[in-house]
């Protein structure tokens, strides 16, 4: 037996495949060695570190901070961000933070660091 559907975006394949807790602060990250993401959000192929911003949730920490989709993110609170285990590890540990937290972004070429303020509840 066979079903026709419509087949899914690669974004939104990359993201059923990858459920695992990716947002922190209301953005949610994916590799920068994803094919999809890199086409989607035209990222050079010069730009090897990092972790693209794939969804700011509307309201959140990281929305009102100006952090949008396509930015890349190559540190976190001093910290270098080279993939999504560094990201991770720095979310873990900055989880409970209730100061701001500097993150360096990459967008449009240009580097600028933007502090996120986490929500205090």
């Amino acid at each position: 037996e066979i079903q026709i559907a419509e087949r899914p975006s690669p974004e939104e394949v990359v993201a059923a495949a990858t459920p695992e807790t990716r947002s922190w602060l209301g953005v949610q990250v994916e590799d920068l060695d994803s094919p999809a993401v890199t086409r989607r959000f035209n990222v050079s192929s010069k730009i090897r570190e990092g972790v693209v911003v794939l969804n700011v949730a509307d309201g959140s920490p990281a929305d009102k901070a100006g952090l949008q989709p396509g930015d890349i993110i190559t540190e976190v609170y001093s910290h270098k961000v080279s993939d999504m285990n560094d990201y991770r590890e720095i979310a873990n540990k900055l989880k409970e933070r209730k100061d701001p937290i500097a993150f360096l972004v990459k967008r449009k070429g240009f580097s600028t660091y933007i502090p996120v303020i986490p929500n205090k509840s």
